[in-house]
């Protein structure tokens, strides 16, 4: 299921510290030399700021940096720092929270107690102009994807108006119902501009610059008053995507142990819990790793449900299959199976036949007896062929024994 995640507390966010080297800003290509104090310029020309390379988003100022300031905080927005001081013409270097482009690094400070002009909030005011056509400029501690609000007042020091512009991350900005990025005003009174800016992935430090483009003086040292500076953040809601489906095959012999490991991934890039989605079973186990241990006891298809979690707890479903097969069995040679040989039978040389007769015993040695004589022609012509058929059959008969009958008797004629 995806969620959505949003930031709440902007000083716990863990951004790192600037490091990069400033980045130029554009100076003005001539500048007669002025007392800004008592408002005298030598020379009558006014030289507007040269172009030239525009820092890139999220480079950092020499001094100050943001150090391990809260991040979506802009330092001595209102200009109160250093405190208690009066009339205009207040250099000060190292203003807390501010830098400026201009070579003596010298920003101008005004107290209350100037009657034609009172600060827009507080007790003081910064002028953008202060010994030069200058930018101040500060960094900030930002979150990527965080949406910032700006707003800030502006003012014109002579009759006519002075143009600034507001440079955030590199990017001009255009004030909200305007349809130009120039800020214009009078020395009639304070005007208020406000606007919003997204920050960039990657950018953990915005710098916010305010560029002196024009006075209506044409006094490169005076013009652009600046006051009220404040910034607001809403923090991202980031679209938190949970991992890809967990997923793992066994396959191995019942009463074994089998092995593997759950595969899956976080499209954000983080780490991965594995869990069992289920009751427990001391047949399967699983580490936080996705290391798995399965224990099957009996042929079958295993299907073990488990989910994948990322650090935000946004978990997908998945499972191990485990195809189990039965158990093997080691081979048995059979034994030798021998077929047992009878005695040797041996069939006796000669045979001895009796055969009684009707009148008497006739005994004739196998060894000595012929062939079987035919039967006698005499007596009655019936009796001689069946007696002769009789003799066939018996022979037909013992044919098919090993052991022919040597003798066969036959009744005598006439009985």
């Amino acid at each position: 299921m995806t969620t959505w995640t949003c930031a709440t507390a902007w000083a716990a966010v863990d951004v790192p510290p600037a490091s990069a080297s400033p980045a130029p800003v554009p100076t003005p290509a001539s500048v007669p030399a002025s007392d800004s104090a008592s408002g005298s310029v030598s020379g009558s020309a006014v030289s507007t700021p040269a172009a030239g390379p525009v820092p890139g988003p999220g480079s950092a100022a020499p001094a100050p940096e943001p150090g391990s300031a809260p991040a979506c905080k802009l330092v001595n927005g209102g200009f109160e720092e250093p405190g208690s001081l009066h009339g205009q013409g207040n250099l000060r270097s190292g203003l807390p929270g501010w830098s400026t482009s201009a070579d003596d690094g010298l920003i101008e400070i005004w107290g209350p107690d100037v009657p034609s002009v009172r600060p827009d909030t507080g007790r003081q005011f910064a002028e953008v102009n202060g010994t030069a056509t200058a930018t101040l400029s500060q960094d900030v501690r930002t979150v990527p994807g965080a949406t910032l609000t700006w707003h800030l007042a502006h003012r014109g020091r002579s009759a006519g108006e002075d143009v600034l512009q507001l440079r955030i991350g590199g990017v001009t900005q255009v004030p909200m119902g305007q349809n130009t990025s120039d800020i214009a005003d009078d020395n009639a009174g304070w005007g208020h501009y406000t606007g919003r800016y997204s920050v960039p992935p990657g950018q953990t430090v915005t710098r916010f610059e305010f560029v002196s483009i024009s006075t209506a003086g044409d006094q490169p040292d005076q013009g652009n008053l600046l006051d009220s500076v404040e910034i607001s953040c809403e923090p991202p809601c980031v679209r938190n995507v949970p991992p890809t489906s967990p997923y793992l095959l066994l396959t191995g012999p019942a009463n074994s142990e089998l092995t593997g490991g759950l595969s899956s991934s976080d499209p954000e890039g983080g780490e991965i819990t594995y869990l069992l989605d289920g009751a427990a079973s001391p047949q399967v186990s699983i580490t936080s790793e996705g290391r798995v241990t399965l224990r099957p006891m009996a042929p079958a298809i295993w299907e073990v449900p488990v989910k994948a979690c990322d650090r935000d707890g946004s978990c997908t479903k998945g499972r191990i299959v485990a195809v189990i097969s039965a158990p093997a069995t080691p081979a048995v040679s059979a034994p030798a199976v021998s077929t047992p040989t009878g005695p040797a039978v041996s069939t006796p040389a000669s045979t001895t036949s009796t055969t009684p007769a009707t009148t008497g015993t006739a005994t004739t040695p196998a060894s000595t007896a012929p062939a079987a004589s035919a039967p006698e022609t005499t007596g009655d012509p019936a009796e001689r062929a069946e007696t002769t058929e009789t003799t066939g059959i018996t022979q037909a008969a013992t044919a098919d024994t090993v052991t022919t009958p040597a003798t066969l008797a036959v009744p005598p004629a006439g009985g």
